[in-house]
C-alpha cells in the first residue's frame, strides 16, 4: 500500500500543482513502521507527540502511527514540524507541494480543535507562527484562516475513523500578486481547487515549512502514511555575511565565526583552505535528506564571514581536493577555481540523487573524471564530474536509509556507522566505528571489481574494533588509484587507540597501540567520537592526528617496517573534527555545544573553529596523558607477542599485569628502543597465582630516563584470561597567570560578580547571564540581567545590561544546585548508587555562596560532562560513552570561585570575576560596569593549575572488618601519599586495592600493618597510577584512610626543569622576580607564592646539582601519633594549591 500511495501521490502532484515531475523532491514518505520518526521530521515536539503501536490499528491497517497530542491553552508546541527548505539545495523553498496523508480524529466532539495543519511561507523551521496556510477541522466543519476563520464547502468527517487527505499548492513565492493558491482534497472524491484564503500572503516567498500541531486548546489526532512532494522555487541570492571592524578572539576563538542550526547538534564538519578563503560546512545528528545545516567561508584575511543558506543540510563530514578536475569538495558542495559553488543533488532518491550521509569522497579506482562518495549507512556513489555543470551520479551500493520507497534496509558490511573513505594500492578502502551484534565496527576493502551491493565483492579486514580515519600521507588530496603510499586506518578497541597500517608489496595489516587520553569517546555505536583524522598541516615533525582526546605527530613515512617518531603532544576536552594549514596557523573545527543528550538548559546547538599558531601546537590543552593496553581479559597463547604499543613521550609509565590462572606467570617486556623493530628484553615480570576470583596482580614502572618507542608483552604460558594495560603520564602544564587573571580567589575578600549562565534559543543565540553583584563580604548587594550578543555594526562581543522578564526564568530554570556531597573525608559523587570520592580543595567549598551553590555537572562539549567539585574540574564520560562516572578525570585544580561555566559559539564562558580586575585578560565587562565574564577556549582549562587535593574514603569512620570503602579517585594526580591510623588496640591490616581499568574490577596492590598508636604512611611509586583505590581492614575499628596527592616536587633551584641547576635558572629567577605565581610554581623555590630572594638563595645552595636518573620505589614509613599530618586542616595541608593573583600579597600561613 505504501508504494502505491506514492505512486498516487507524484500522479496528485502532477495534476494539481502542474509541475514538471523531474524538479519534483521527495521530501518525505513516512509510513512509521520502523517504530519511530523518520528522519527528515525537524522536530516531533510536544508533550505526548509520540509514534504508537497498536496491532493493526494504524491506516491501512498497519501496526504504528503517529499521535499528535492535544495541548491546552496556546502552548508552544510545533507537534510534528517539517522543512521544504532547500529542496534542491539551490532554491529558496517550494513552489508547488503536494501533502498526502491519513488522519483520524478523536471521537471527543466539543468546540475544539480536532485537527490542525499550518503551511509556512516566512520561516525555514517548522512553526505554527505567522504560517501562510493554516487549516483546521473543529466542530464539524472545516476552515481556513485569513484574519477570521472561513469555512470550507468539505463534508464532516467521522471520528475515529481514518481518513485520507491531500493538500496542494501551486505557485508560491511567484513575485505575482495573486497567483498562489491551493487545494485540497478529503477521501478521493471531495476536491476544493485554487483556493486563495491566506493568513499571510504566499506570493513573496515559497512554502518552507509544515507543522502538524494541536494548539489552542486541541483535542489530539492521529497520522499514518504521510507522504511530501515539493517543487523547488526560484534561485535567490541566498547568503549572510558578517563584516568585523576590528575582530578580537579569545584564545583563538573568534565569537563571530560561531554556527548554529535548528537541529540538536551542529558541528563544523570538514575544512578546506583555498584562494585564501576557508570553507566548511555543518552537520546535525542523522539527517539524511535535507535540514536546516549550511556552508560558510571565512575570508583568511578580514575574517569577514559569510553563510550560504541553499546548502543540502545532511549530516556530511566528507573533503576532498582534485587538481585534476580543479574543484574543493566539501560534503555536497563542490567549488571551482573561479569559487563558483556547485550542489550534488542530495534529497530525491526516485530521481537518482546522491541521498544519505556523506562520509568520505575519495578518487575512482579506474577512471580519473570520476570519483567515490560513500554515506555513514554503506551508501557508494559513482559521480562522473566531466561535466561541472551536471555531474552524473551512478549508485553503486543502495544506503541503508533507503530502499525505493524510502524505508530503512538492512546493509551487509560490518558496522552501523560508517566513517572513512580512501583509495590507494589499487582498492577502495573503507571503515566503520558502529558496533552491532554481528561486528563491534569494521575495516573493509574493494578492488572495483563485481557488484559492490554484494558482500562477497567485498574484503572484510577486521570487525573486531572501531574504526574511523583512513588515510595515507596524501591525504583528501589528489588521490592515486595505484600509490604505494602505506595506508593507515585508525580505530579503537577495549585495549587501545590504534593506527593499522597496511604495507603496498605485501597486503598485510600491522597494528600499533597508542593510549586514549580520554574514555568519553567510546561508545559502541561510535557516536561520540565524530571524526578523527590525520592531516597534514605543515608541520615539520610529521602529520597532525587527533584521536580518543589526544594529539599526535605521525612522520610522513610511518609504516610497519619505520614505525618510529610517532609523538604525542596534546590532551584535549574539545571535540576536534577536522584541521587545516592557514600559513603559519592551524586551523581547527569543532563539535561544541549540542542538546542531544539531555544538555535541556543548553536552548540552541552551536559550534565554531579555533585559530592555533604552529609554534603553539604541542602546547596546546593538556600534557600528554593517557590509558591503554595490549590485553585486556584476553586470551593469549604461549611466548606469542603482543602488538606494539607507543611508550614514548610520556615520562611516568606503569604496566598493570592480571591474569587468572593458579599458576605463576612470567611477563616479559620488550622495548623496541628507535622504532626500527629490533626487539629487546627490559623486564620479566612474575605474578604468582592465587586462584582468586580477582585475578593475581603485579605491575611494573618503567625507568623515567628509558627513552624507547615502542613495548610490546609475551606470557610464558597460554592463558585465558590476561591483561597487560598502562597508564601513562606528564608533568602537567604550567599555571598561566595571563589566562586566569580578572576571576575571582575564594580566598581574598573582595567585591565580585557571579550568576547562572544560559545561551538563548533565537537564530542569534545570544547568552543570557542573571548577575549577582557580591560585597567583599560575600553578600549580595545589587542583581541585573545581561545578554552577551555581537554589535550589529562591528561584530565585536559586548555584555549589554538589559531589562527583561527574561530574567527569572532563567534564574528558575537554569538554577544551580549541589550536585555532589563533602563529608570530613571528601568529596561524596552518587552514580547509579553507587558512591564515589573525590579529593578535597579549599575549606570555602563546603558551603554555598549568598547565590546559592556553585555549579557542579555541566555538558560543556558535546556528549560528555565537566564536573567542578570543591576547586577541581573534571571531565566525566556519558554513561553509555564507556562508563560514565567511573572513568572520569581531573583535568585541573584551579581553585578558583567559579560559580557557573558553559559553552557559547565555542568558547567556555565562566562566571565569577572579581569586580577589581573585570576587564582584566579574558574578561569582558558589561556597558553598566557593574558585572563581567571570562570567555576562553574549554582546553585552557590545563593550565588553570595542575591536579591536587586532600581526603579519603575513611576520616575517622567506624569500618566493619573486611568490608570495602567507597573507591578514591586516584588517576590524573602526580605525587600520590597515603597515611593509615585506628584506635584498636591491636594492630590492624589495611588491604589497598586498585582497579586500574576503571570497570569495578579490583586487584590487590598491597597489604600494610599499621601498629596501635601510629600512623603508617606510604608514598607510592613516583609513576605508579590506577583509576580507583580501596581500602578494606581486617578488623571493625575507627579508622583513617588519608590521601594526599601534589605535584612532583623538582630538583631544588631547577627552575626551567631541565636537569641541572645552572645559569639558565638564574635568568629564569631573575626574569620572574617579584612575580606573584603559584606555590612551589615557576622559580618559587621556597614555595612562598611569591619570587624573591628565598628563591635566589635556593637556587644558589643548590647550583651544580643534578637529577639523577632512576626510579622512585614505594614505600611505607610509620609515625607516633599524633603527628599526623592527615588530620590538619585542609587549609594547612594545601598551601600550595591556593593561587595567588599578582595584585595580592598573603602572609604566609
Amino acid at each position: 500500500m505504501v508504494g502505491s500511495m506514492l505512486r498516487w501521490l507524484v500522479c496528485a502532484a502532477l495534476f494539481w500543482c502542474g509541475a514538471n515531475s523531474m524538479a519534483q523532491v521527495v521530501v518525505l514518505n513516512d509510513t512509521f513502521e520502523s517504530g519511530q520518526f523518520a528522519s527528515q521530521w525537524a522536530t516531533t515536539e510536544g508533550t505526548g507527540t509520540e509514534v504508537v503501536s497498536s496491532l493493526a490499528d494504524g491506516a491501512g491497517p498497519s501496526d504504528y502511527y503517529a499521535r499528535v497530542q492535544g495541548v491546552t491553552g496556546d502552548g508552544s508546541e510545533a507537534g510534528l514540524g517539517l522543512s521544504l527548505f532547500n529542496l534542491d539545495r539551490q532554491a529558496t523553498a517550494a513552489s508547488d507541494f503536494t501533502i498526502a496523508m491519513d488522519f483520524r480524529i478523536d471521537p471527543l466532539q466539543t468546540n475544539r480543535r480536532m485537527f490542525n495543519l499550518m503551511v509556512n511561507g516566512s520561516s525555514n523551521s517548522p512553526t505554527p507562527t505567522d504560517s501562510a496556510l493554516n487549516l483546521r477541522y473543529w466542530n464539524d466543519t472545516w476552515q481556513a484562516y485569513n484574519g477570521s476563520w472561513q469555512s470550507l464547502d468539505l463534508p464532516a468527517i467521522t471520528a475515529d475513523v481514518w481518513h485520507n487527505l491531500v493538500l496542494t499548492g501551486s505557485n508560491w513565492g511567484s513575485g505575482v500578486a495573486g497567483a498562489a493558491s491551493w487545494g485540497v482534497q478529503l477521501d478521493g472524491s471531495q476536491v476544493l481547487s485554487d483556493l486563495k484564503v491566506f493568513q499571510n500572503s504566499a506570493d513573496a516567498s515559497g512554502a518552507r515549512s509544515l507543522s502538524l500541531n494541536d494548539r489552542w486548546d486541541g483535542v489530539g489526532f492521529d497520522i499514518d502514511n504521510v507522504s511530501v512532494i515539493a517543487t523547488p522555487g526560484a534561485v535567490a541570492n541566498n547568503t549572510t555575511v558578517i563584516t568585523p571592524t576590528s575582530p578580537v578572539a579569545y584564545s583563538g576563538i573568534y565569537p563571530h565565526t560561531a554556527v548554529t542550526s535548528t537541529h540538536n547538534e551542529v558541528a563544523v564538519a570538514a575544512l578546506v583552505n583555498r584562494n585564501d578563503k576557508l570553507w566548511f560546512m555543518t552537520y546535525g545528528p542523522h539527517i539524511t535528506a535535507g535540514g536546516t545545516d549550511e556552508l560558510y567561508s571565512v575570508d583568511l584575511s578580514t575574517l569577514e564571514h559569510t553563510t550560504y543558506h541553499d546548502y543540502p543540510g545532511n549530516t556530511d563530514a566528507n573533503r576532498y581536493h582534485s587538481s585534476s578536475l580543479g574543484i574543493d569538495i566539501v560534503g555536497a558542495a563542490y567549488i571551482d577555481s573561479s569559487d563558483t559553488i556547485r550542489y550534488l543533488p542530495a534529497t530525491n532518491l526516485a530521481a537518482g540523487d546522491l541521498v544519505g550521509r556523506i562520509t568520505g569522497t575519495a578518487a575512482h579506482l579506474y577512471d580519473p573524471n570520476k570519483l567515490y562518495y560513500m554515506t555513514m549507512e554503506e551508501g557508494l556513489y559513482e559521480v562522473d564530474f566531466t561535466d561541472l555543470t551536471q555531474p552524473a551520479i551512478t549508485t553503486l551500493r543502495v544506503d541503508g536509509n533507503f530502499d525505493s520507497i524510502g524505508n530503512s534496509i538492512q546493509k551487509n558490511l560490518p558496522g552501523v556507522h560508517g566513517k572513512g573513505l580512501y583509495t590507494g594500492q589499487g582498492r577502495l578502502f573503507f571503515t566503520n566505528n558502529g558496533g552491532d551484534s554481528t561486528s563491534k565496527g569494521g575495516l573493509v576493502e574493494w578492488d572495483g571489481q563485481g557488484d559492490a551491493e554484494q558482500l562477497a565483492a567485498w574484503t572484510i579486514v577486521d570487525d573486531s574494533a572501531q574504526y574511523t580515519e583512513v588515510t595515507s600521507r596524501r591525504g583528501p588530496v589528489d588521490m592515486q588509484a595505484d600509490s604505494t603510499d602505506t595506508i593507515w586506518a585508525t580505530g579503537w578497541d577495549d585495549e587501545s587507540m590504534f593506527i593499522n597500517t597496511r604495507d603496498a608489496s605485501t597486503g598485510e595489516w600491522t597494528k600499533f597501540r597508542m593510549p586514549k587520553s580520554s574514555y568519553t569517546h567510546g561508545h559502541p555505536n561510535g557516536w561520540y567520537t565524530e571524526w578523527p583524522r590525520i592531516r597534514d598541516v605543515g608541520l615539520e615533525a610529521g602529520y597532525l592526528m587527533s584521536h580518543h582526546g589526544m594529539l599526535f605527530l605521525v612522520p610522513e613515512e610511518f609504516s610497519a617496517t619505520n614505525p618510529s617518531g610517532v609523538k604525542p603532544i596534546a590532551s584535549h576536552h574539545k571535540m576536534i573534527v577536522d584541521f587545516v594549514e592557514d600559513g603559519d596557523q592551524i586551523v581547527l573545527a569543532a563539535n561544541d555545544a549540542s542538546i542531544q543528550l539531555g544538555n535541556n538548559i543548553l536552548p540552541r546547538a552551536n559550534s565554531n573553529i579555533l585559530f592555533l599558531d604552529k609554534s603553539e601546537i604541542e602546547q596546546y590543552g593538556g600534557p600528554p596523558k593517557g590509558f591503554g593496553g595490549v590485553w585486556v581479559n584476553d586470551a593469549v597463547a604461549a611466548d606469542e607477542t603482543s602488538d606494539a604499543f607507543l611508550i614514548s613521550g610520556f615520562r611516568d609509565r606503569v604496566v598493570h599485569f592480571q591474569h587468572h590462572s593458579d599458576e605463576a606467570v612470567t611477563f616479559t617486556v620488550e622495548v623496541d628502543t628507535n622504532g626500527t623493530g629490533a626487539w629487546q628484553p627490559l623486564e620479566q615480570v612474575t605474578v604468582e597465582g592465587n586462584g582468586d576470583q580477582r585475578g593475581s596482580y603485579g605491575y611494573y614502572l618503567m625507568p623515567k630516563n628509558l627513552d624507547a618507542q615502542w613495548m610490546r608483552v609475551k606470557s610464558d604460558r597460554a592463558l585465558d584470561s590476561a591483561t597487560a594495560y598502562l597508564h601513562v603520564a606528564n608533568p602537567a602544564r604550567q599555571l598561566n597567570p595571563t589566562l586566569t587573571a580578572g576571576l575571582s580567589d575564594p580566598m581574598v575578600p573582595e567585591p565580585r560578580s557571579q550568576g547562572v549562565l544560559r545561551s538563548m534559543a533565537g537564530s542569534d543565540f545570544k547568552l543570557e547571564f542573571a548577575a549577582d553583584q557580591l560585597d567583599a563580604s560575600g553578600q549580595i548587594v545589587g542583581t541585573g540581567y545581561y545578554q552577551a550578543q555581537l554589535n550589529p555594526t562591528t561584530a565585536a562581543l559586548e555584555l549589554v545590561a538589559v531589562d527583561s522578564a527574561d530574567e527569572a526564568s532563567l534564574r528558575s530554570e537554569a538554577a544551580t544546585t549541589q550536585d555532589f556531597e563533602v563529608d570530613e573525608a571528601s568529596v561524596i559523587l552518587t552514580d547509579q548508587g553507587q558512591r564515589f570520592r573525590l579529593p578535597k580543595g579549599l575549606d570555602i567549598f563546603d558551603s554555598e555562596t549568598s547565590s546559592g551553590w556553585r555549579r557542579g555537572m555541566r555538558e560543556v562539549v558535546t556528549e560528555r560532562n565537566l564536573l567542578n567539585a570543591h576547586g577541581t574540574i573534571y571531565e566525566v564520560p556519558k554513561e553509555f560513552a564507556g562508563g560514565g562516572v567511573r572513568r572520569m578525570v581531573p583535568i585541573t585544580t584551579h581553585n578558583l570561585d567559579i560559580f557557573d561555566f558553559m559553552s557559547w559559539r565555542g568558547m567556555l564562558v565562566l562566571s565569577g570575576v572579581s569586580a577589581e580586575s573585570a576587564a582584566e585578560g579574558h574578561c569582558v565587562q558589561s556597558n553598566d560596569g557593574k558585572v563581567a565574564l571570562w570567555f576562553g577556549n574549554v582546553d585552557d582549562l590545563w593550565s588553570f593549575g595542575a591536579p591536587a587535593g586532600v581526603g579519603g574514603p575513611w576520616k575517622d569512620t567506624a569500618v566493619e572488618a573486611n568490608a570495602a570503602s567507597d573507591p578514591y579517585l586516584m588517576a590524573g594526580y602526580d605525587q600520590k601519599q597515603l597515611e593509615l591510623s585506628h584506635d584498636a588496640a591491636t594492630a590492624v591490616e589495611f588491604t589497598i586495592e586498585v582497579d586500574f581499568l576503571g570497570t569495578d574490577e579490583w586487584s590487590v596492590y598491597d597489604t600494610l600493618t599499621v601498629q596501635p598508636g601510629e600512623s603508617l604512611v606510604h608514598s607510592f611509586a613516583d609513576g605508579y597510577s590506577a583509576h580507583w583505590v580501596r581500602i578494606s581492614s581486617n578488623t571493625s575499628t575507627n579508622a583513617t584512610a588519608w590521601f594526599t596527592y601534589s605535584v612532583s616536587i623538582p630538583l631544588a633551584g631547577d627552575y626551567n626543569g631541565d636537569g641541572i641547576v645552572n645559569l639558565a635558572d638564574y635568568t629564569v629567577w631573575r626574569d620572574k622576580l617579584g612575580m606573584r605565581v603559584s606555590h612551589g610554581s615557576s622559580a618559587d623555590g621556597d614555595r612562598s607564592g611569591v619570587i624573591d630572594a628565598g628563591d635566589y638563595q635556593i637556587w644558589r645552595d643548590h647550583f651544580g646539582d643534578t637529577n639523577p636518573s632512576g626510579q622512585t620505589s614505594s614505600n611505607s614509613t610509620p609515625t607516633p601519633e599524633p603527628t599526623s599530618v592527615a588530620l590538619a586542616s585542609v587549609s594547612v595541608v594545601l598551601p600550595a594549591m591556593i593561587r595567588w593573583k599578582n595584585r595580592h600579597r598573603v602572609a604566609a600561613e
